[in-house]
């Protein structure tokens, strides 16, 4: 989600670099909530910048999880602009949270394993 705030940001860097064709797309920051509202991932895991606004050109595309773009098998050539993106797909109750990693766990793993490896502990934190 992009807040109002940066709006102004946003459309000046679209506007400064409209007329360099070498300009591709324009990066993101990127604020990370977990959990709750209250916490932020910080770690190296937690990606700090994306690609958000790109210049449109049939040659660019989404690679990969459509998490970054590319042309010609190359990274784009792009300005960083002063907005943040607030990511909030982590933030869920403990029970939505259980259930999500559950559902994703099922894919990689026998019904045995999940009673051993995730339902006990999960319903025991759960319940407390």
């Amino acid at each position: 989600m992009v807040h109002e705030k940066f709006h102004p940001a946003i459309k000046t860097a679209m506007q400064q670099y409209t007329s360099e064709q070498r300009v591709e797309g324009l990066l993101f920051n990127y604020l990370h909530f977990y959990g709750s509202y209250d916490f932020i991932g910080s770690s190296r895991k937690w990606y700090r910048n994306e690609i958000r606004v790109i210049r449109n050109d049939k040659k660019i595309y989404s690679f990969r999880d459509a998490q970054g773009f590319r042309k010609d098998g190359r990274k784009l050539n792009v300005k960083p602009v002063d907005a943040f993106i607030y990511h909030y797909g982590w933030v869920k109750s403990p029970q939505k949270t259980a259930g999500k990693q559950k559902n994703f766990h099922k894919h990689w793993h026998d019904d045995d394993w999940l009673k051993k490896m995730w339902e006990a502990p999960m319903n025991s934190i759960i319940q407390k």
